[in-house]
């Protein structure tokens, strides 16, 4: 019965989908210029409805003029044809009884005098256009709130996501970089902060595509990132927002943004400062720690005449963080674990200064002169308070406190220039760099510890630390390159590259203990002191095959890198490296469709280790993990792997994307863990292969109701294996994590707005020493976010959000409850103003608490969080007046 059933099912769903195709057909033809019978390639085609106009589907035409539209609804239809340089058309398809495939042959396109009966076409300008890897979206179709930001206006375009931090994704891909008409911002780095500072109604269009990007002697890598342009009437308009807020336990917010764009001139001016954790507004949760920051930013671009353009910015942020943390760590000991209870406070502020220059010169239309600098200035201080106690067997195996501080101060200068020339042949082309850096600092740090340590005796040993360390590091860095280009037959190319990395690091540190007697710290400690020299060399030789066709592309390239390590220090001989590793890369991405593409990537990559890692002179600033470095590192290698597959629907909106993507290490660099009698780990690096990850993801968008409401189906799977050694025994660490979000957004902007969301996470961890260990855990979050827009310019906001955690140990689990809600209102003819009443985390119940889950360790981690708070928010818009 249960079979017969299951049969059934199937053939009803069968003959329905028989049911639907029987009312679908399919269009398919070309379009040629008239005088010239020559095909029209990237025609727009509107695929409308005879009876009222609207709009069904949009298509182009491809590389030989030819268009084809299938599952359109059997009526009678209309072709809207429109190319740059050409007087629109109009073609009509009538319905044919028992026909599905109506082939319409050539459709002539005439250059000038032809006349068009009139006709209403409803949302002509396209929602969305296709251009070869590039999603166009019109900004005006998506509708914001009043006074929105770009942020706001990123959350309703298909397939971006923006993160509680702030961090922009488009299908799960972090966006590196937002550029203005097609220049970058701020250091081409900081994406966050063009969002959150730009005005909505200023966007034109927003383009998200992939760059390769070339740094130093790496071997390019495929990047995401957005391209906004700014509407043609605000584009000499001063545009900016003004805002202060107060609120209940002395919590202050205040903004200031200004931005005008021209042709030929873009400026922008930032100044933030807040101790609310920088949360924007009510949607957001605030995380672990309390955070007091401001923030300066100024970045200018103008073209000095018709060869030469500049752009300047600087940027500055004071961050001041309070964390007070409650902790519970599992150390896994061959067969045994080890339990460390924390209790924790850190006072933390750094202060950054980053200036950045650029000049663009261009002589002719072949050639670019590109000159660079980029300077930058840090200055931090931290005190660290720690009480620790550890056991094992239920037996304490030891106690104490530990109280760090220190002050360090970084500098670092680098400038290049880079010439760049196309030659008369197309494609060929040759790019000449050299970039030069000099980074400097001072550290200085107190190291205070009382430890006490139960022996298997009974008996106890104290030990107290109380030590200063200075450290001087120094670091020049030199590079050089050249990339040379030449066409070969129709449409390939092979590129030629050649380049030199000198790198000459210094660590000096000097250690020395407390002299009771003078109170100074005088004692020279030789075994904790240093003077350590690293000079490495990197010879990189790569050559490369691209093809670009009308539907592949696809790359194919070998690198060839050398490097040489010498390392030397006041304790060892001299340690040298050589080697030479060979570095393949593939990437092919073909198009199905205008709308369909396919993804296939694999590439080597290299790691180098740190001066850190390579220094053999003990760290023990943390007495319970005393870290010493290897000098006989090796670079890390691993193979990259990924295939994805992205279509996006530019009439019904809807997007599908899914990507497997996986790594498989080779030297990579693990620790080998010591465990001593008194509870103590001796942490050193070295070189291992074995550890892989697997990821698959899957993102769909799925509008309904005329586009107003949305359905976002995220699902992740990632699967991870790595390895290290604990007191000489090989440990596997594999975890798999499971996550599934879905989300409702309903967008009736006149009335009301909202989102629902659910997502799920489950975690599992196995160990292969310690199996007791192996564990799983599980998080939900359930979350609502809506705003009702009422008479008279007022806006009522609310978030709920509940989050239930379960499997972490039994002090961390939580089950929380977040309402956050505000009431705004309008002010003014257009407007720029508003006034805000906000309530953050009403029901008092806001945790902070997170898992760590490493080869050899599980901790679990409770910080301190914003406490409850009202405050009252007035904003002010400029350059609202002008539509």
């Amino acid at each position: 019965m249960k079979h017969l059933l299951i049969l059934l099912l199937i053939a009803l769903f069968t003959l329905e989908l028989d049911a639907q195709s029987s009312h679908l057909m399919k269009i398919k033809g070309s379009i040629h210029d008239e005088e010239m019978n020559a095909s029209l390639a990237n025609a727009s085609i509107i695929c409308l409805y005879a009876k009222d106009s609207s709009r069904i589907k949009l298509g182009f035409t491809d590389q030989n003029g030819h268009f084809f539209f299938d599952s359109l609804p059997r009526q009678n239809l209309i072709l809207y044809i429109t190319y740059m340089g050409y007087q629109p058309l109009i073609h009509n398809v009538k319905t044919q009884a028992n026909v599905e495939a109506i082939d319409v042959g050539i459709i002539p396109m005439k250059r000038t005098g032809i006349s068009l009966a009139e006709v209403e076409i409803l949302q002509e300008t396209p929602i969305v256009k296709i251009i070869k890897d590039t999603i166009e979206f019109n900004a005006n179709h998506f509708k914001t709130k009043n006074n929105a930001s770009v942020e706001d206006l990123f959350k309703k375009i298909p397939g971006i996501q923006i993160d509680q931090d702030g961090t922009i994704r488009v299908n799960g891909e972090v966006v590196k970089s937002i550029m203005i008409n097609g220049k970058a911002f701020f250091g081409n780095n900081d994406p966050k902060t063009l969002s959150r500072n730009l005005q909505a109604d200023l966007i034109d269009k927003i383009q998200v595509f992939n760059k390769i990007s070339e740094n130093g002697l790496d071997k390019g890598e495929t990047n995401k990132y957005i391209n906004i342009t700014i509407k043609k009437n605000k584009q000499d308009l001063f545009s900016g927002e003004l805002s202060t807020a107060f609120g209940t336990l002395n919590r202050f917010s205040a903004k200031a943004n200004l931005s005008r764009f021209r042709e030929n001139q873009q400026i922008l001016l930032i100044g933030d400062g807040n101790n609310t954790n920088g949360i924007p507004d009510i949607n957001y949760v605030g995380g672990g720690g309390i955070v007091r920051a401001w923030n300066v930013g100024a970045n200018f671009m103008e073209d000095l005449n018709r060869k030469t353009t500049l752009n300047a910015s600087y940027s500055m942020d004071d961050k001041f963080k309070i964390d007070e943390q409650k902790s519970l760590k599992q150390n896994f000991i061959s067969d045994s674990i080890l339990f460390n209870d924390e209790d924790s406070r850190t006072n933390n502020r750094d202060i950054n200064h980053g200036f950045s220059l650029q000049l663009e010169y261009k002589p002719d239309s072949l050639q670019k002169f590109t000159f660079s600098t980029n300077n930058s200035l840090s200055h931090s201080s931290n005190t660290f308070n720690n009480n620790y106690a550890s056991n094992k067997n239920s037996k304490s195996i030891n106690n104490g406190i530990v109280i760090n501080n220190g002050e360090n101060n970084t500098g670092a200068l680098s400038g290049g220039i880079n010439y760049e020339k196309n030659f008369k042949k197309k494609g060929r082309s040759i790019i000449l760099n050299l970039n030069y850096g000099n980074g400097k600092s001072k550290e200085s740090k107190f190291n205070i510890s009382r430890n006490t340590y139960f022996l298997e005796t009974g008996e106890s040993r104290a030990d107290t630390l109380n030590q200063h360390f200075k450290i001087d590091a120094n670091s020049q860095k030199t590079l050089f390159y050249i990339n040379y280009t030449e066409p070969v037959q129709k449409n390939g190319s092979l590129t030629f590259f050649l380049g030199t990395d000198q790198t000459n690091d210094s660590y000096n540190k000097s250690a020395f203990s407390y002299n009771t007697t003078n109170t100074l710290y005088d004692k020279y400690i030789d075994s904790m002191s240093n003077i350590f020299r690293n000079v490495s060399a990197q010879y990189c030789g790569r050559i490369s095959w691209y093809v670009q066709k009308n539907k592949l592309n696809y790359m194919i390239s070998l690198s060839s890198l050398s490097y040489n390590f010498n390392n030397k220090d006041i304790h060892l001989t001299n340690i040298s490296l050589h080697s030479t590793i060979l570095l393949p890369l593939f990437n092919l991405n073909y198009s199905i469709s205008n709308n369909k593409q396919i993804r296939v990537q694999y590439s080597k990559e290299t790691q180098f280790p740190d001066i850190t890692q390579l220094q053999p002179i003990p760290d023990i600033s943390d007495p319970l993990n005393l870290k010493l470095g290897n000098p006989k590192l090796k670079p890390a290698s691993s193979h990259r792997f990924g295939l994805s597959y992205n279509t996006f629907d530019a009439i019904s909106l809807r997007t599908l994307y899914l990507s497997i993507q996986g790594n498989i290490n080779s030297d990579q660099i693990i620790n080998d863990t010591k465990t001593d009698s008194f509870g103590r780990q001796i942490i050193q690096p070295f070189n291992h292969s074995g550890g892989y990850s697997i990821s698959f993801d899957l993102n769909r968008g799925l509008p309904i109701k005329k586009k107003a409401n949305t359905i976002t189906i995220i699902t992740r799977s990632i699967l991870q294996s790595s390895i290290n050694y604990v007191n000489g025994n090989r440990n596997i660490n594999n975890k798999l994590l499971a996550s599934q979000t879905i989300s409702y957004n309903s967008d009736q902007m006149k009335l009301f707005s909202y989102a629902l969301s659910a997502n799920i996470n489950y975690n599992y961890v196995h160990y292969s020493n310690v199996r007791s260990s192996n564990t799983n855990y599980l998080n939900y979050t359930i979350s609502y976010s809506g705003n009702v827009n009422l008479p008279l310019g007022i806006t009522i906001s609310t978030l709920l959000n509940y989050s239930y955690t379960s499997g972490l140990t039994a002090a961390y689990n939580n089950n929380i409850w977040i309402l956050n809600t505000s009431i705004s209102k309008t002010l003014f003819q257009h407007k720029q103003g508003m006034i805000t009443f906000q309530g953050f985390d009403l029901l008092k119940q806001n945790k902070s608490i997170t898992r760590n889950i490493e080869v050899n360790y599980i901790e679990d981690i409770r910080t301190n969080t914003l406490a409850p708070f009202f405050s009252l928010k007035f904003s002010y818009f400029m350059g609202k007046g002008k539509k």
